[in-house]
């Protein structure tokens, strides 16, 4: 009679004309399962790679984005502020057809973006403040939008805020001014009463 474990063996062999197999050690019978397997799926698994894109816009069709691409859209932007009327920072995004939501995971991603986003601040930021200077633009609507483009602005907006949040607080108390009444004397001769 044969064993248990010998069946098995020669299920094996019959299901692989070609596997060899110890019959003395434990291993065999995986080994030849290792092989059958290895015939039946002969197909390699494809090799996957993750390609950004984006949705432009103005087509609506999904583009590839790659890391030299982010940096063009870096230089680009600058150039563009530099070379330009620009007073918003969305103007660029805007003009390639790029998303908001988009155009802020890039710059928070891409360290080329981010540093151009600073320099574009920055530019945007002296022309706005010139242009308010000399009347060029409307001062009330540069004064109410300029925080955020210069860190400065914003820290001396901050700073007036607390000022006047400080006398808010002494301004709630009421303010008693007492009037005395001054004697005569010959330098201020007295008041005449009306009868």
């Amino acid at each position: 009679m044969k064993s248990t474990q010998e069946k098995k063996i020669a299920k094996v062999k019959k299901q692989s004309a070609s596997a060899v197999m110890d019959q003395k050690t434990s291993n065999s019978i995986t080994l030849v399962n290792k092989q059958v397997s290895s015939r039946t799926n002969p197909k390699k698994e494809l090799k996957t790679y993750h390609q950004e894109v984006y949705l432009d816009m103005y087509s609506f069709t999904m583009q590839p984005v790659s890391a030299e691409y982010k940096r063009k859209c870096a230089l680009e932007w600058i150039e563009m502020t530099r070379d330009t009327e620009v007073l918003l920072m969305s103007e660029y995004f805007i003009q390639k057809g790029i998303p908001k939501s988009t155009w802020d995971e890039w710059v928070k991603k891409d360290p080329d973006i981010k540093e151009a986003q600073s320099i574009v601040r920055a530019m945007i930021a002296v022309r706005r403040e010139r242009g308010g200077l000399k009347n060029q633009y409307n001062s009330n609507l540069v004064t109410r939008m300029q925080h955020r483009y210069d860190p400065d602005w914003k820290e001396a907006e901050e700073w007036r805020s607390s000022l006047s949040a400080k006398n808010e607080g002494n301004g709630n108390q009421p303010i008693q001014v007492i009037l005395e009444r001054y004697p005569d004397s010959p330098l201020v001769p007295p008041k005449k009463t009306e009868q």
